[in-house]
């Protein structure tokens, strides 16, 4: 059993080498990827709000909006995405 959490797994193979190149030897994060979406998505939504925002009080109202926008878009457009590729295309292109 592995005591380290699962993030920390991941990474310690690409921090265990002496040259990592990302795009070459890019870190295994197939079980853990999920974490990244929240600070992808805050980040997006800060740069956005940045430029598009006229009043600077309502900044970070705008921010917390669009970033919890574009989670919920992210996981309604990966839940009907798996609903068509496991629910319709078997039953248009069954593969038997």
């Amino acid at each position: 059993m592995n005591p380290l959490p699962p993030l920390v797994a991941d990474l310690l193979p690409a921090l265990g080498t002496l040259a990592y190149r990302p795009f070459i030897d890019p870190i295994n994060m197939q079980r853990t990827w999920h974490l990244l979406l929240l600070p992808l998505c805050f980040l997006i939504a800060v740069a956005y709000k940045a430029i598009r925002v006229p009043d600077l009080t309502k900044f970070w109202g705008e921010v917390f909006k669009f970033t919890t926008q574009l989670v919920l878009a992210v996981i309604i457009v990966g839940a009907a995405s798996f609903a068509v590729v496991e629910l319709v295309l078997p039953a248009v292109l069954p593969m038997d």
